[in-house]
């Protein structure tokens, strides 16, 4: 059915389109436990939402008026995501980076950034270190936070109203998945640098344990 709809071209208008952009995505996402290497049926799904992205792009490219105006982040955020799922790393990370770059303080996209990296570390242990403290150094910083710089930074927001709860829930998140990626990291060492990797994981955990 999402075929369908997608091969009626011209009598399909943005809305449509993103609506099985975004389907695709989430059948990927639902049948992909993570690891190493997505099973063949997410692949499928990821491919599907990514070609429907690119025809988005490619059509809002051709015609400015066919999509609203200011989405371009949102899709090529979606875009970066199917090429995660596609263990196509480096690629979602080149997207997230620029538009970083134009606008470093979206959280949401330092959030992607940070499982991207968690992500690829599945494959590459050292990139669970880039997901924890942040990587893509420029002008003598981080362009990506990381886990522990996403709860840095998020903690100051945190409070007992609707904003402030967002950010609660920001903060948890970083933190927990810091740990996680630590643990992750831990299982690919050995000897005493696994100890201490698995012991710094301990005391992320308890620390906020004390505290929350």
């Amino acid at each position: 059915f999402l075929r369908r709809v997608k091969q009626r071209q011209e009598n399909v208008n943005f809305t449509a389109l993103n609506w099985v952009g975004e389907t695709f995505l989430g059948l990927g996402a639902g049948v992909d436990p993570g690891g190493k290497e997505p099973p063949a049926e997410a692949v499928n799904y990821y491919k599907q939402a990514y070609d429907t992205y690119a025809e988005i792009l490619k059509r809002m490219k051709d015609d400015p008026q066919f999509a609203p105006s200011g989405v371009d982040t949102a899709l090529k955020l979606r875009v970066a995501e199917c090429l995660r799922g596609l263990n196509k790393h480096d690629r979602s990370m080149e997207l997230l980076a620029a538009i970083l770059r134009q606008n470093e303080r979206r959280v949401d996209i330092q959030i992607t950034a940070a499982e991207t990296y968690q992500d690829w570390g599945e494959q590459e242990p050292a990139y669970f270190e880039k997901a924890i403290s942040g990587g893509m150094p420029e002008n003598g910083r981080n362009l990506v936070w990381g886990w522990a710089g996403i709860a840095r930074r998020v903690a100051p927001q945190m409070g007992p109203d609707a904003k402030g709860a967002r950010y609660s829930d920001t903060f948890h998140q970083a933190r927990y998945n810091l740990a996680a990626s630590r643990v992750k990291l831990a299982m690919t060492e050995r000897g005493d640098r696994k100890l201490a990797t698995l012991r710094q994981a301990k005391r992320d955990i308890t620390a906020i344990y004390r505290l929350y």
